[in-house]
């Protein structure tokens, strides 16, 4: 919560974000930097625990949505090299409000407190525009 107070997007946890529009919504795929979660091992999987908040605004400051969800990830001793390069891939798919003109996206590691966050634009579609 204090992270959307803060008017600079928090570099805790790294966020890469690539976005596909369609109709009155938004595919996102949120790349994170293993490095800066915190993962355990038990039984030959390692496990991992993030908190996911994307908050809607209009052009007001207004929040005109909101989604908060905690996500849990597992990788295998064999997936465990890639993990460690690339990190995990989130996605999402995010029917918008019709009044949102920004997005703040808000990933919290469970284990360690460290956050990271992610503000984007939101331009107004008209025909030819892309988001």
């Amino acid at each position: 919560e204090s992270a959307l107070l803060n008017p600079l997007d928090l570099t805790g946890i790294g966020i890469v974000a690539s976005i596909a529009e369609s109709a009155n919504s938004l595919t996102f795929h949120l790349r994170l930097d293993p490095k800066a979660l915190t993962v355990t091992q038990r039984a030959g999987v390692w496990n991992g625990r993030i908190e996911e908040l994307f908050i809607e605004r209009n052009d007001a400051g207004g929040q005109v949505g909101r989604i908060s969800q905690t996500s849990q990830f597992q990788i295998t001793d064999a997936a465990k090299a890639n993990y460690d390069h690339i990190g995990p891939t989130l996605t999402h798919v995010l029917k918008l409000a019709p009044n949102a003109t920004k997005l703040v996206i808000v990933i919290r590691d469970s284990a360690s407190g460290r956050t990271g966050s992610l503000t984007l634009p939101l331009v107004a579609a008209e025909p030819g525009n892309q988001k």
